[in-house]
């Protein structure tokens, strides 16, 4: 008896020690490295305002605002369809978005682009912290008007405002714009 009752023990341990196999949100930061910050600095572009500043490429230029959107820069990449881009977007703070958990997020962004965007997929999404503001990182694809777009994305809330930095590309240049995109998200500097 005392066997069994040892078995059992362990076995529900072992199950609560490795969570049932629930996966939690662990404050994690998006935090580069020194070597990325050094890469991120020799960017000789910038845009700042009161809470957020960050650098780009002399090869991008700032484009055509559109409603909502507070800044652009957008990269010719011969494209005649699509460019890419890198959208900054703010509104008042959002506190039930940026608690919501890494499994709710797609959910609630999948509702959100319902009807928009075909074939949504979505590759990563993690919570944590960039210079203690409130942070979320998302990389998602779909299709938009036949083009295959891939978005990688930082939300960046303050308590005041929350700001959403957008890099879009087309899938097909993902793979060679990757890295762009995690030089220009390195620059970011959030003001609490």
């Amino acid at each position: 008896m005392k066997k069994y009752f040892l078995l059992i023990f362990l076995s529900v341990t072992l199950l609560l020690a490795a969570g049932c196999g629930v996966k939690e949100d662990k404050p994690s930061t998006f935090q580069p490295s020194k070597a990325e910050l050094q890469e991120a600095a020799r960017l000789p572009k910038g845009y700042a305002d009161d809470t957020i500043s960050f650098k780009y490429p002399a090869d991008w230029n700032t484009g055509q605002l559109l409603p909502g959107i507070k800044f652009i820069i957008a990269k010719d990449n011969g494209n005649s369809k699509f460019r890419t881009d890198i959208k900054v977007f703010t509104q008042e703070s959002d506190p039930a978005f940026i608690k919501l958990t890494a499994e709710e997020v797609p959910k609630t962004m999948a509702q959100m682009l319902k009807g928009q965007v075909k074939n949504l997929e979505f590759i990563k999404v993690e919570k944590g912290s960039w210079s203690g503001v409130a942070a979320m990182y998302m990389e998602y694809k779909g299709n938009i008007l036949d083009q295959d777009i891939y978005w990688s994305q930082y939300y960046y809330d303050n308590g005041k405002k929350l700001y959403v930095l957008t890099f879009t590309t087309t899938q097909q240049e993902w793979p060679q714009m990757q890295k762009e995109a995690r030089r220009i998200f390195s620059s970011v500097t959030v003001k609490k």
